[in-house]
């Protein structure tokens, strides 16, 4: 951008060049320095006001950071509204986020809310193979093939487990590998347990469950 502005230069890539003009209206060099200018939203449009913020290089963030951060040790909000003030550079609020919850102090003295945590209780036993039956999500470290999950249903009596690999995390996707590969080979359990996902909730697999007409779901909700 200081480039652009300053003598002219694009970049090889047209995409990258084309975004550059774009955004160069929000730039302007003065005195050697290239500053951004920030419109904060309004309710009132006679309140409009522009903020001067110095574009940061990467070189100067950390420093940046850790003058707005550690002197006080603000949350991860009051910290890039302070910033901002002030400077700008792309992705501010994800890189005051890293900086903030990678703070060893913040973290040492982060204030509990849970105040009364729900009490953990023991799952009882079936009586029987496929009567419970849990079903959960797992996101695989590597993709292979453009399967990047994994459905995993596992008997709650016998721990036998099935483990379906999936594209997505969509609902469709989800119902027509656990009513192909699953239900219609074994039969629907009695019991299905499943966290709150949208996925396990949703209008799809209620259709599903409804279908199959399953004796009871519980829906377990992790803290």
């Amino acid at each position: 951008m200081y480039n652009y502005l300053q003598i002219n230069v694009l970049p090889d890539d047209q995409k990258f060049a084309k975004k550059l003009v774009y955004e160069s209206e929000q730039y302007q060099i003065v005195d050697g320095i290239l500053l951004h200018f920030y419109e904060p939203r309004r309710t009132k449009s006679s309140d409009k006001q522009i903020v001067k913020q110095i574009a940061l290089p990467k070189v100067l963030r950390n420093e940046i950071l850790y003058s707005f951060h550690d002197m006080a040790h603000f949350g991860i909000d009051k910290t890039f509204y302070s910033i901002r003030q002030f400077y700008y550079w792309p992705r501010m609020y994800q890189d005051v986020k890293n900086y903030v919850i990678s703070c060893t102090s913040c973290q040492s003295n982060k204030r509990d809310f849970n105040y009364k945590p729900a009490p953990l209780h023991e799952m009882p036993i079936p009586s029987e193979p496929w009567k419970v039956v849990h079903v959960d999500i797992i996101t695989v470290a590597k993709e292979s093939m453009g399967y990047k999950y994994v459905l995993s249903i596992i008997c709650a009596f016998s721990k036998y487990a099935i483990f379906l690999p999936l594209k997505s995390q969509n609902a469709e996707e989800i119902a027509e590998e656990l009513f192909h590969k699953v239900f219609f080979v074994l039969g629907p359990p009695k019991v299905l347990v499943s966290d709150r996902g949208q996925n396990f909730i949703g209008n799809v697999m209620q259709v599903l469950y409804s279908f199959l007409a399953f004796t009871k779901r519980i829906l377990v909700h992790f803290i």
